[in-house]
Parts: structure tokens; sequence; C-alpha cells
């Protein structure tokens, strides 16, 4: 709206326009400038749809070997999904600062295993088992906040934990729900 010709003496709908309506109504002219346009938002939006998935952060990891060094970090050597460099050495390592979930499972077969999901050495679920006469199916899951730099890896306190190269026994999987 350009009200640039209204004058102190001016009236709209009979009433006289003074000096502060009109610095006011110039003020809002001015921020209304400065507001995206449709046409923006749209462009935007357009980009937004359109732009590859590059902040997609997540994997999925199988034990291949069954593990049994207890108080240490368990080996998941296969990725079957994830993105690049989320998770190495079985070690997943937060690349961007956010919200993030992780699971582990592991059926086992009487070998009695006491997992933790580890934030930065610090135990954030635990899963055990006593059962050592039959199948059984022990799962973790934690959702945390993570810095950049934080590490979240699965420790075995007690037993083993069963693994097959060619059956996936026991599963490690995280992903980045959002950016904080």
């Amino acid at each position: 709206m350009n009200i640039s010709f209204l004058t102190e003496n001016s009236q709209i709908c009979g009433t006289k326009v003074g000096t502060s309506y009109k610095n006011g109504v110039n003020d809002l002219d001015d921020k209304l400038k400065d507001l995206a346009t449709i046409n923006d938002i749209k462009t935007l939006e357009e980009q937004l749809t359109s732009a590859p998935p590059t902040d997609l952060i997540y994997f999925t990891a199988q034990c291949t070997s069954t593990f049994h060094h207890t108080q240490q970090t368990v080996i998941f050597s296969k990725i079957i999904a994830g993105s690049p460099g989320a998770f190495e050495r079985s070690v997943f390592t937060a690349k961007v600062r956010g919200i993030y979930h992780f699971a582990f499972s592991n059926a086992h077969g009487g070998h009695v295993p006491h997992i933790q999901i580890m934030h930065n050495d610090r135990a954030v679920c635990n899963a055990y088992s006593n059962e050592s006469s039959h199948w059984e199916t022990i799962s973790c899951s934690a959702t945390l906040m993570l810095n950049v730099n934080d590490t979240v890896y699965v420790k075995l306190l007690s037993g083993k934990v069963l693994c097959s190269s060619s059956t996936p026994y026991a599963i490690f999987n995280g992903f980045l729900i959002t950016r904080a």
C-alpha cells in the first residue's frame, strides 16, 4: 500500500489522518516489502522437495560371528543398509546434532546375554536373559539427543551374543529423527 499521497490534513472515511497514523502505515508498508512473496515461498518449496535426500543418517548392522568378549563393544561387521560414514567399526559417531533412535535385538539359544546400549560410555539401555533352556529374543532401544562426535555402541556385559553370517540373529540399528 503506497500512502505517499496522504497529507496531514487528509481524511479516510471521514476521519482526519494524522502524522502518527501516516508514519505507522509507512512502517507497516516497509515491513510488508521485506516479507517473502507467495512466489518466493513456492520456489523454496520446490527446491526443498526436489533436493536429494542427503541429510538421511541411518544404519542397520549385523553381527556375523558369535561374540563372547565381555566388557567389550560388540562387533557388527556387516552393514545391511546405511548412509555413508554413519556407522564405522561397530560405533556410531554423530556427524550432526540431533535426536536419534537406536535399537538392538538378539535371538539367542541359551547364550544368556546381558548387553547395554552405550552413549559416550554411559549405559542408556539394558537387555538380558537368564533363560538358557530355549530360544528367546532380547531387545533394547533408546531415543537420544546427540551432539556432534557423540558415540553410541552396544556393549556385552556377560554371556554371548549369538551371531551368524547367514542369519541376522543380532542386529543394531539407528537413525536421525530430526536435527536440533
